[in-house]
């Protein structure tokens, strides 16, 4: 409402929100917490979700004496309800061939694109077999 007159305490039509203070000091945003660093009285810092404000002069970890929680992460909140489902991915690929090479006992699948697969080397299973034959 415009009451076309000077603020006053006397009329009640006035009312203060805000006003200067005694030093004007604010916080200083520092960042995320550095192990070592000195922190003055009002610098904020994050640590571990939640940030916190110096209380006065400190190189203590927070939290503790010198330091004094902002904000931290709340509790996990009740899942929302279930999505639609998604539209089914392609299929993966699968095998459709060997490539045998009986001289270095070493197969090789062949994909259904034509595209050869990691290679299985066979020697050691044989070598392990023949020792247990013998």
């Amino acid at each position: 409402m415009d009451t076309a007159r000077p603020p006053s305490d006397d009329d009640g039509a006035w009312q203060l929100v805000a006003a200067g203070g005694l030093d004007g000091r604010s916080f200083r945003i520092r960042g995320t917490y550095q192990p070592g660093e000195r922190y003055a009285q009002l610098d904020v810092c994050i640590l571990n979700s939640a940030s916190f404000v110096a209380v006065r002069t400190t190189s203590e970890t927070p939290p503790g004496s010198d330091w004094q929680l902002l904000c931290g992460q709340g509790k996990r909140g009740q899942p929302g309800p279930q999505g639609d489902r998604g539209e089914r991915g392609a299929s993966g690929p699968s095998i459709k061939g060997w490539k045998m090479d009986p001289e270095s006992y070493v197969l090789t699948p062949i994909m259904d694109d034509n595209v050869e697969g990691p290679v299985v080397n066979l020697r050691p299973f044989f070598e392990q077999y023949d020792q247990e034959r013998s």
